[in-house]
């Protein structure tokens, strides 16, 4: 129960001080799907759009039964990718490459999860798990997200290296890399999210996308005991969340 109310706590906390207009959007991935057997099925989703719904506060359960895009499912390990994907043909028959080399090489350097290891995944609003989920979803204007880029600084130091290939920006670039690598990333999201979700691209500045792993929150977790929070904005002067929300 302790732990059910610091999420809880930190799903408001982060909310409230980054003023992101929907929910942070936990995703778990599942080795046995017991658990999440009474979860409604994102019946012909694509990844994105089901964590577009998490944001917006509905709990899904998403398998290669119910994903409606065969990139996603490769990269979350559910099905082998399509040859013609594999070799660019698709994509440059679509018009997003050029080349059928240059797009076969990026398509090969997207990160995967092992085919078959984690038969379903499980989405929803952060602050419906009882367990800290294994990455945490931010999708914003970018200036929201790069105070939650500087806060995670202000814990770590140094630089952040963010990594993108445009294609794939939610199912790779913000859930699969950051839990497979064990690190933040950042993405500008893609023409399809764009498209298929609620991903804005508005106002000048646009939407982009975080993706934190769960590692990332216990140590602020432990930091925040006792400390009060300040808003991570501008007129705060210098991100200092409780405990940091540093890592997310």
């Amino acid at each position: 129960m302790e732990n059910v109310e610091r999420i809880k706590k930190y799903d408001r906390i982060l909310r409230d001080a980054t003023g992101l207009r929907s929910y942070p959007a936990g995703v778990n991935f599942l080795r046995d799907l017991a658990p999440a057997q009474e979860v409604e099925r994102a019946k012909g989703h694509r990844f994105c759009q089901a964590v577009m719904r998490a944001r917006q506060g509905e709990r899904l359960l998403l398998t290669a039964e119910e994903i409606a895009c065969p990139a996603a499912a490769s990269a979350l390990g559910f099905k082998t990718l399509p040859h013609k994907l594999e070799s660019g043909e698709m994509l440059k028959g679509f018009g997003i490459f050029q080349d059928e080399v240059m797009a076969a090489r990026t398509v090969r350097a997207m990160p995967r999860l092992e085919l078959g290891k984690y038969p379903g995944i499980l989405l929803g609003p952060l602050d419906s798990f009882p367990d800290l989920p294994d990455v945490v979803l931010l999708e914003g204007p970018v200036e929201k997200l790069m105070w939650v880029a500087l806060a995670y600084l202000n814990a770590t130091g140094g630089r952040l290296a963010s990594s993108t290939a445009v294609l794939q920006a939610i199912c790779v670039d913000s859930a699969v890399l950051p839990f497979l690598q064990d690190t933040i990333n950042l993405s500008y999201g893609r023409y399809g999210c764009r498209e298929a979700t609620d991903l804005e691209e508005g106002g000048g500045s646009g939407d982009g996308i975080s993706g934190p792993p769960a590692t990332s929150y216990h140590g602020e977790f432990n930091a925040s005991e006792g400390k009060g929070h300040s808003s991570l904005s501008r007129e705060s002067g210098f991100p200092n969340m409780e405990g940091r929300i540093a890592h997310s």
